[in-house]
């Protein structure tokens, strides 16, 4: 079994293994259920599954290759930073949740200090807000992945991948005889699909990219409300 661990801390162990089969059942599961709903209504919804899983793949995909081959990277560096936020969400939830919301002063550094959560990665980014968002932004989803690797990736992909989707709903708004043509640019081309789907500032940028399209899509041409 492929582990990876540097610095005392666990990156890829053998929960990874065990609950990521699990967590990608029962997403799985979930995208079937809301293809199988919308199909009728929306003859698009037949590629949702398929892309959806191709991009959870891309990130098991993108761990391998990063952990394995790259030693960690900078995806290491976020999810380290992911780790010890969700960790401490157990021990002081208070310092956890502001940390979340912009709070890195003092008072919460000295926190992850006196509980062994701060190692020099992550302190190097907690003063850097750019950065650290990332992290801020991702935490929620690994802590949603038990504070695993591979499970809190899958989370974070099925929830960036919304963006995609809807950008590909605007695409195909505007070009409709173009459905099947568009699936292959927006979901199945291996580089978008690699840079797209782990803990990088990358797949944050591309989903709120699509976000931001779709919604002055929406406001400025099909003049609807954007809740």
């Amino acid at each position: 079994m492929l582990t990876f661990e540097a610095e005392g801390i666990v990156y890829i162990g053998r929960w990874d293994y065990l609950l990521f089969p699990i967590y990608f059942l029962l997403f799985y599961f979930i995208a079937g259920k809301i293809k199988n709903d919308r199909i009728e209504q929306d003859d698009r919804f037949k590629y949702f599954r398929r892309a959806l899983t191709v991009k959870v793949i891309g990130g098991l995909v993108f761990n391998l290759i990063y952990y394995f081959y790259y030693q960690g990277g900078d995806t290491g560096d976020y999810f380290k930073s992911c780790k010890a936020i969700g960790s401490m969400i157990f021990i002081h939830p208070s310092v956890a949740i502001t940390t979340i919301f912009g709070n890195n002063g003092m008072e919460n550094w000295t926190a992850y200090i006196n509980n062994d959560l701060l190692t020099p990665c992550w302190s190097h980014y907690f003063y850097k807000p750019p950065e650290f968002m990332v992290a801020q932004l991702s935490a929620v989803f690994v802590l949603l992945g038990s504070v695993h690797l591979y499970p809190g990736t899958l989370v974070l992909d099925c929830f960036l991948f919304i963006g995609l989707w809807k950008f590909y709903i605007m695409c195909t708004d505007v070009y409709p005889q173009l459905k099947e043509r568009l699936v292959i640019p927006i979901f199945f081309i291996p580089s978008v699909i690699f840079w797209s789907s782990g803990i990088m500032k990358d797949a944050w940028c591309l989903s709120c990219a699509c976000w931001f399209t779709v919604n002055i899509y929406k406001i400025f041409i099909k003049k609807e409300k954007v809740y």
